[in-house]
């Protein structure tokens, strides 16, 4: 079996190495998942899979946005400072937004299945 999402990083989820302490002082974990593809697959593919989530830098909006993170935000960094982040050419930050969470599943799947 393929797998196309070898990392997901959400403080929400319990595996995170920071869960409890972000569970200790905030409310909610928030609307950013970050997640990491497979070398074998390519960023843009996965973009173009997608319908509702748009491609923007932003990450504050009611919509939902998906960013190539090494595309957008790559540039600023040392190669050095983007391992300490953990940032590659396959990491893509997804900001959730307010639309249906049946349907952005249902896009982020569409997406996954074309690559």
């Amino acid at each position: 079996k393929k797998r196309e999402i070898t990392r997901v990083v959400y403080p929400g989820l319990p595996s995170h190495p920071q869960h409890d302490l972000a569970a200790s002082q905030q409310k909610d974990f928030g609307t950013i998942v970050t997640i990491e593809l497979a070398e074998q697959f390519t960023v843009n593919d996965f973009l173009n899979g997608l319908n509702i989530f748009k491609v923007s830098p932003s990450l504050g909006c009611v919509e939902s946005l998906a960013a190539p993170v090494d595309l957008f935000y790559g540039g600023l960094l040392s190669e050095e400072n983007k391992v300490i982040a953990e940032i590659t050419k396959q990491t893509i930050r997804l900001s959730i937004g307010i639309e249906n969470i049946e349907d952005l599943k249902s896009d982020l799947n569409k997406a996954i299945k074309s690559l």
